[in-house]
C-alpha cells in the first residue's frame, strides 16, 4: 500500500484551521455582539416637596452632580467633604464626564442622558445641608453587567427626598 505524504500536511492544517474557528480562537475570527447600540438612556429626575430640608422642613433648591464613570465602586472611600470640596477631581481617572444640575423642590426634570465611551456606570450626588450615611449618592449600570458594550437600562429614574438620593432602571414602557 502506498502512503501519500502531501495530504497528510494540508488536512492537518485544514484541521487545525477548524478547531480555532470553533474554539474562536482563530486569526480573523470575530465575534458579532448581538447588542443594540444605545446612544443615549431617557432620564427622569423627581425633586420631592421636602428634598434638602431646611430647620424648618421646607425643601430648599440643591446641585445634583452626573458623573458618568468606569467603576460601579467610585465612591467608595470617598466622604461627602471629598466630592463636596472637589467635585470630579475626587474620582481620578474613573471619572468620564461630569454635569451639574440645579433642582428645585417639587421640580421633574425628563431628558436623553447621552451616554459617554467608556462610562459604565452613572453616580449621582446630591450636595445637602445635612447629609446622612451614604444616602447622598447613588450608582446605577449604564452597561450590562455580562458585557460592557452592551447598553443598560433604557430609562433611569433619579429620585431626591429629603437629604437622600435612589436610583431606578428599567426599560422604557416597564
Amino acid at each position: 500500500m502506498m502512503s501519500h505524504p502531501s495530504w497528510r500536511p494540508a488536512g492537518q492544517t485544514l484541521l487545525a484551521i477548524l478547531l480555532n474557528a470553533q474554539l474562536g480562537c482563530g486569526a480573523g475570527v470575530h465575534e458579532v455582539s448581538s447588542c443594540p447600540v444605545r446612544a443615549s438612556a431617557s432620564l427622569r429626575i423627581v425633586a420631592t416637596q421636602h428634598m434638602n430640608p431646611n430647620a424648618q422642613g421646607e425643601g430648599l433648591p440643591t446641585e445634583l452632580r452626573l458623573y458618568q464613570v468606569r467603576s460601579e465602586h467610585v465612591l467608595d472611600g470617598l466622604s461627602f467633604e471629598d466630592v463636596w470640596r472637589e467635585g470630579g477631581a475626587a474620582l481620578g481617572e474613573a471619572l468620564v464626564s461630569e454635569e451639574t444640575l440645579t433642582l428645585y423642590p417639587g421640580e421633574t426634570i425628563a431628558r436623553p442622558l447621552h451616554l459617554e465611551e467608556g462610562a459604565t456606570h452613572l453616580a449621582a450626588v446630591v450636595i445637602v445641608r445635612e447629609p446622612a450615611g451614604r444616602a447622598w449618592a447613588a450608582t446605577t449600570p449604564l452597561r450590562t453587567a455580562n458585557d460592557a458594550s452592551c447598553p443598560g437600562p433604557s430609562a433611569i429614574t433619579l429620585r431626591v427626598d429629603g437629604p437622600r438620593i435612589e436610583s431606578f432602571a428599567s426599560e422604557q414602557g416597564s
